[in-house]
């Protein structure tokens, strides 16, 4: 009988749980880690409790990639360098934070602090400029790095 009551309960879940998540939440495609970022209208985004999804661009809320947004599409803070770093989500060189500049290939916590310290960056490329960005540094984590325009509160 205790078989029987956990085989419906797990049934239950696995069909109601996501009816309800899909009524309440904004649309995620399926999306895996590694895939290249960005897709032309995808984000990767987390939805807290849920997982990580490819958020279609265009909606509302200027989501960036590697957001995390609540059931109501609202960002409510950013993924964990650790899943940054899995899902190959861009960085942006003025607005990261420096655990998530750490999530870098090869950029440890005090390169991390120096990037941060010599924003604000026009272009990618300006970050040679940090002593311990050469060439070499640059192109291995190129393809994970943005510099979307710099606000005030960046600078």
């Amino acid at each position: 009988m205790n078989g029987a009551r956990s085989l419906l309960l797990g049934l239950l879940l696995v069909t109601i749980v996501p009816l309800a998540w899909r009524a309440a939440a904004p649309p995620l495609a399926r999306a895996s880690p590694a895939a290249s970022w960005p897709a032309p209208a995808c984000v990767p985004v987390e939805l807290r409790g849920v997982g990580v999804g490819c958020w279609e661009q265009g909606g509302e809320g200027g989501l960036r990639a590697g957001d995390v947004v609540d059931g109501r599409g609202r960002r409510v803070g950013r993924m964990a360098p650790a899943r940054l770093e899995a899902w190959e989500a861009p960085v942006d060189l003025n607005r990261a934070s420096i655990d998530e500049l750490a999530s870098l290939p090869g950029i440890g916590p005090g390169l991390a602090a120096r990037i941060a310290g010599a924003r604000p960056f026009d272009v990618v490329d300006d970050v040679v400029r940090v002593r311990g960005i050469g060439p070499k540094t640059l192109a291995r984590i190129r393809g994970r790095l943005i510099v979307l325009p710099s606000t005030p509160s960046t600078r």
